[in-house]
């Protein structure tokens, strides 16, 4: 059965890691529960650093005044494992902590019956369940195939989110551009510069364009000629579909109209407040109010 130089830093870890869990009521209980629980990384890497320098020496290794310095430690404790680039210098100094010679060959004579049971029964429990050969040779790859699918997407949805907050933003802006201009042409003469902005806020054959309305109106005999206020807020504002080039929005307004009757000075209030739906339509490249109608 073939052993590769991984599966023996794997056993190196493995080893490492229960001296550590063994010794952890001991020595480290201020750190945490645990390896898989350590509250100071920082504090609990200097305190097994100092252990390790401590264990050598009590055993009079030769080479015990070489050690390795606390961030490559760290960084094996939080990479949980010993890859294939790890220093010699570093493995010998681990070797030597957990009892044996510095000597990375003897290491390997010691525990190759011990890899080999293990990699027998891991062989046999795989017969049973193919797919735990799958998964060992491709889960790492499936999984970062996995997070990056799950980033991409999760990209994509933030900017489709931007984008119909943009969206939306704009559609608010024309209502309530298209009701100042509506309420301007209801107090100004026929010719203000207001009637010339219709074409920017309704389309041109749509049943919400009002420039006859205003024009038969001014022709007409007016009693409340006089607008002291005016308040047109956009209470509520939902978004409902987009077919077929339409797009249907649902508001909800408020209305304030004061007039005076010239005849008889009395002053006059008009509150009222409902909902609408306005139907947008694309026209010259822009998006346009073509009608609207009162909701019951």
């Amino acid at each position: 059965m073939d052993i590769n130089e991984q599966d023996y830093l794997d056993e190196l870890w493995w080893q490492f890691r229960v001296k550590i869990e063994s010794e952890w009521a001991l020595k480290y209980a201020d750190f945490g529960s645990g390896l898989d629980d350590i509250t100071s990384p920082y504090l609990f890497s200097a305190a097994l650093l100092e252990d390790i320098n401590e264990t050598r020496a009590e055993r009079q290794f030769r080479s015990h005044q070489r050690t390795i310095n606390q961030s490559t430690l760290d960084r094996i404790i939080k990479a949980e494992g010993l890859s294939i680039t790890l220093h010699s210098k570093t493995r010998e100094v681990l070797l030597e902590y957990l009892g044996y010679s510095h000597i990375w060959q003897e290491f390997k004579l010691a525990n190759r019956a011990r890899i080999e049971a293990k990699e027998r029964q891991d062989y046999h429990t795989n017969q049973h369940q193919p797919w735990r050969i799958f998964i060992g040779k491709y889960g790492k790859k499936i999984a970062v195939l996995l997070l990056g699918v799950f980033v991409v997407l999760l990209f994509l949805n933030r900017q489709e989110e931007r984008k119909n907050t943009v969206r939306m933003e704009q559609f608010k802006t024309l209502i309530r551009w298209a009701n100042e201009i509506e309420f301007e042409l209801s107090r100004t003469p026929p010719d203000s510069v207001y009637i010339t902005l219709l074409d920017s806020v309704f389309t041109e054959k749509g049943s919400a364009r009002i420039r006859k309305t205003v024009e038969n109106l001014r022709t007409k005999p007016r009693r409340f000629s006089e607008q002291e206020s005016y308040v047109n807020p956009l209470l509520d504002f939902v978004f409902l579909s987009e077919k077929d080039g339409i797009i249907r929005i649902q508001t909800e307004e408020e209305w304030m109209q004061v007039w005076y009757d010239t005849e008889t000075d009395q002053r006059l209030a008009y509150p009222t407040s409902g909902r609408q739906i306005y139907y947008l339509k694309k026209e010259d490249g822009r998006w346009k109010i073509d009608s609207y109608a009162k909701v019951d």
